[in-house]
């Protein structure tokens, strides 16, 4: 992960790299900003930082594909079903094909608030995401998460 702080906002790039069946590599690149709104005592800072992320991916995955194959008898006398009308048995092979994509996987927009003191932060945040073009079939292309997250330094 690299950080940049200019006078204006704070970017961000990250790349992650999931191993396992199938080898995957996430980037990241995101631009947000500190902004303080008010402080309640002297020693705490109630605070938002709005970003914008844009995560791209490679998509190994596996894609299956299953071919309907027919068997056909023979029409010998030793065939029960010979002469029947009846073709035969139809089976199913499946068949495996790696298939791989570089793409724009989706796009964030973060909002978190935080409460921090001396030794701890609290966030409440909301994230709303734009899943790129190539989504599943049957996957919401518009997502909502909220989040809750505590964090304290020893």
């Amino acid at each position: 992960m690299a950080t940049y702080h200019l006078p204006w906002f704070k970017s961000v790039f990250s790349t992650d790299y999931s191993f396992g069946k199938a080898d995957d590599i996430f980037m990241s690149w995101g631009q947000s900003k500190d902004i303080s709104l008010f402080n309640i005592t002297e020693n705490d800072l109630i605070s938002i930082e709005p970003c914008i992320e844009l995560v791209a991916g490679s998509r190994n995955f596996f894609e299956t594909y299953t071919i309907e194959k027919e068997k056909r008898g023979k029409g010998n006398s030793k065939n029960p079903n010979a002469g029947s009308g009846n073709a035969g048995n139809a089976g199913s092979v499946t068949e495996t094909i790696e298939a791989s994509t570089f793409s724009m996987l989706a796009y964030n927009f973060k909002l978190p608030i935080n409460y921090s003191r001396a030794n701890y932060l609290a966030e409440l945040s909301y994230q709303f995401t734009i899943l790129g073009h190539e989504t599943e079939p049957g996957v919401k292309r518009n997502q909502s998460f909220f989040g809750l997250a505590f964090y304290y330094q020893f």
